[in-house]
């Protein structure tokens, strides 16, 4: 007679540990999530972070460019070691104190002085990441958002603009001569009323 092969299946195996004949088994990529924190300087310029994994351990992350608060991030490969799965980072962003962000628009407010509110000048202000952008103020522009184009976030969707807001920073501990020259001003210069268009709205 003929002989039958032995119709050895997968479960035969079972007590082997479920490897085979094909020595160990990988596990299947698991995905990992955790958090941070960084400031609104970083999510403008980008950023590589340490991250902790919830199984204690830590590895290096990076944030790009432009990433909003709340924002996720996906790592690849940095998820549950041994496994090449992923890290989902969910991104919380700091408020600053002399930056905000509106939309992809990186909003800075400037302070000025008298002078160059009346008379008009050019700004040099920072942006994060160490550079200066040079904007020029019109004599008697304060209030106006000077704009620079393309140095706002730079995301996916788009570049945003940098607004400027002036601020007009009065001089502190005058001289008795600067108060009388002051006094002497307020008097030569029309002085009307600049809430008198908002009190007529709102009535």
């Amino acid at each position: 007679g003929s002989r039958r092969s032995a119709g050895f299946t997968s479960a035969d195996f079972g007590g082997m540990g479920g490897g085979g004949f094909g020595g160990a088994q990988h596990a299947a990529p698991e995905e990992s999530t955790t958090s941070t924190r960084i400031s609104l300087a970083q999510a403008y310029t980008g950023a590589t972070v340490t991250v902790f994994l919830p199984d204690g351990t830590s590895t290096e992350a990076r944030i790009p460019a432009g990433v909003k608060d709340g924002q996720k991030v996906r790592v690849r490969g940095k998820g549950r070691p041994g496994t090449g799965g992923d890290l989902m980072v969910t991104v919380r962003v700091s408020d600053d104190p002399h930056y905000s962000r509106e939309g992809n628009n990186l909003v800075l407010r400037a302070p000025v002085t008298l002078d160059e509110a009346v008379n008009g000048g050019v700004l040099e202000v920072p942006v994060p990441g160490g550079k200066t952008v040079k904007l020029r103020l019109n004599p008697g522009s304060v209030g106006r958002k000077l704009r620079a184009k393309g140095r706002g976030f730079k995301t996916k969707s788009g570049t945003g603009d940098l607004l400027v807001i002036p601020e007009v920073h009065l001089p502190q501990n005058l001289s008795d001569e600067a108060k009388e020259a002051f006094e002497k001003f307020i008097a030569l210069a029309p002085q009307e009323n600049p809430r008198e268009d908002l009190l007529k709205k709102v009535r």
